[in-house]
C-alpha cells in the first residue's frame, strides 16, 4: 500500500554569489506567487505566504529524484544561472532564510522549519544532513502510526509556537497512512514607518466586491510614499515598516476596473517595474483596518500549476530513504494577518477614489484590494493578500 508523505506549508554580510542567489530565488518565488494567487477564487479574501510554501516545497525537492525532480524544477523554476545543481538550490535557500531571519528592535520577522517522521522509519542521512544544514530544520520522530493524536498535538504546538500564538492549530486529523511531516512557519509583526493616528480612524464606506456598500473603521494618515500613478489598470502606494528594510505594497484598481482583472495581468516583471518607477509624494491615504486568516488545502491548487506528479503513484521520493512508495497527501497552508494603526501582524504565516483637487492627493482604499509584504533589499514577497469584502 502507498505510503503518504504531508508537507504543511503552512531571512549580515553576503557575499556575491550568495546575493545573486537570493535574486533569483526571489524572482522565481514571486513569479510562482503571482501564479499561485490567480489560483484562487476571485471573489474571496486571500491570505498566504508564497515563501513559506516555497521553502517546505523546496525541503521537498531535496527527496525529489527522477522525474519528480525536474517536474518541480521546471514548475518551481529552480533553474537559474548559477543554480543548476541541487546543492546550489538549497544553498540559495539556506541564504534566503539567513537573510530574513531579521533580529531587530523594530520588527520581528523569523523563518522556522521542521521534519517530523515515524519513529523507527529508515531515512538517509543524506536527507536529514540537507534539511538540517541548508534549511536549520527541526528534526524529530513521533508516532504517526500508534499516536496520532500525540503527534498532532507535536504538529500543532510546533506551529503555534514558531508563529507566536498566532495559528494555533494547523492540523485537525491526518491520514492513517501517514509517515513523514514538513513543516515551514513564518512570523511578522512590524510598525508603520509613518503610524496611523487613532484619533483619526473613523467610520467609512467600504465596497465589498467593488459593490455592496459596508461601514467600517477605515485608518487616515498624511505623509510621503512611495506611490506609482500609471496611465491604466491600478495605481500604488507602499507603506514603509520601521527598520526599512519591509513595506506593503497596495495595488488599487482605477474606478473602471475590476480587481479580478487587475490580477489576471500581474507577474514578476509588470511589478518590477511597478516599483522601480516609484516616486515619493506627498499623499492623504486611507485604508480600511482588517484581519483576515486564510486556510487552504493546496494540492489541486500545485497541480493546476503542474506539479501533479508530487500527489501520484508516480511521485518519485526515493532520495529520502529509498523507497519509490511516497507520495505527497496534500499541502496545508494556513495564515493569519491583523493591520490596524500601529503596524501588521502576520503569520503563515482597493479602490481608489480621487475627489475634489486638495493640497495633497488622496489614496482612498474603499474597494478590494491587493497588498503585498515584501522584503525591500532582495523583493522578495512574504505575504501577499487580496482584501474583497469586509
Amino acid at each position: 500500500m502507498m505510503k503518504t508523505l504531508i508537507l504543511l506549508g503552512t531571512l549580515c554580510w553576503i557575499t556575491v554569489t550568495a546575493q545573486q542567489n537570493i535574486t533569483n530565488l526571489s524572482q522565481a518565488n514571486n513569479e510562482f506567487c503571482f501564479s499561485l494567487l490567480k489560483q484562487f477564487p476571485e471573489d474571496q479574501n486571500v491570505f498566504f505566504s508564497p515563501v513559506s510554501i516555497y521553502i517546505a516545497l523546496g525541503m521537498l525537492f531535496a527527496g525529489a529524484n527522477s522525474t519528480t525532480a525536474e517536474v518541480m524544477q521546471q514548475v518551481l523554476k529552480y533553474q537559474h544561472e548559477n543554480a543548476t545543481t541541487n546543492e546550489t538550490i538549497h544553498e540559495s535557500f539556506s541564504n534566503v532564510i539567513n537573510s530574513l531571519n531579521t533580529v531587530s528592535s523594530e520588527y520581528k520577522l523569523s523563518i522556522a522549519n521542521a521534519f517530523l517522521y515515524q519513529q523507527g522509519y529508515p531515512i538517509f542521512p543524506e536527507f536529514n544532513d540537507t534539511l538540517l544544514g541548508y534549511y536549520n530544520a527541526f528534526l524529530k520522530g513521533v508516532d504517526f502510526a500508534n499516536d496520532t493524536k500525540g503527534a498532532i498535538e507535536e504538529i500543532n504546538n510546533w506551529v503555534n509556537n514558531k508563529t507566536n500564538g498566532k495559528i494555533e492549530k494547523l492540523v485537525e486529523e491526518l491520514p492513517p497512512d501517514t509517515v513523514m511531516i514538513l513543516l515551514n512557519a513564518i512570523y511578522f509583526k512590524g510598525t508603520w514607518k509613518k503610524p496611523f493616528d487613532k484619533r483619526f480612524t473613523r467610520n467609512g464606506t467600504f465596497y465589498n466586491g467593488g459593490v455592496d456598500a459596508v461601514t467600517v473603521p477605515m485608518m487616515n494618515v498624511e505623509g510621503e510614499f512611495l506611490v506609482h500613478f500609471p496611465e491604466k489598470r491600478f495605481k500604488a502606494i507602499e507603506l514603509p515598516y520601521k527598520g526599512g528594510n519591509l513595506g506593503m505594497l497596495i495595488i488599487l484598481p482605477l474606478e473602471n476596473d475590476k480587481l479580478a482583472e487587475v490580477e489576471a495581468t500581474l507577474n514578476y516583471d509588470n511589478i518590477s517595474s511597478v516599483i522601480s518607477e516609484m516616486f515619493p509624494l506627498k499623499m492623504e491615504v486611507t485604508i480600511p483596518k482588517f484581519k483576515i486568516e486564510d486556510s487552504r488545502e493546496l494540492k489541486n491548487n500545485l497541480s493546476n500549476l503542474g506539479l501533479e506528479n508530487l500527489f501520484s503513484p508516480k511521485a518519485d521520493f526515493s532520495n529520502i530513504n529509498g523507497q519509490t512508495n511516497l507520495a505527497v497527501s496534500d499541502v496545508l497552508h494556513k495564515a493569519t494577518i491583523e493591520v490596524n494603526e500601529e503596524g501588521s501582524e502576520a503569520a503563515a504565516s482597493t479602490g481608489v477614489a480621487i475627489t475634489e483637487y486638495s493640497a495633497k492627493p488622496m489614496f482612498t482604499a474603499n474597494r478590494p484590494f491587493l497588498y503585498l509584504i515584501r522584503d525591500v533589499t532582495t523583493n522578495m514577497i512574504l505575504f501577499a493578500g487580496r482584501v474583497n469584502d469586509l
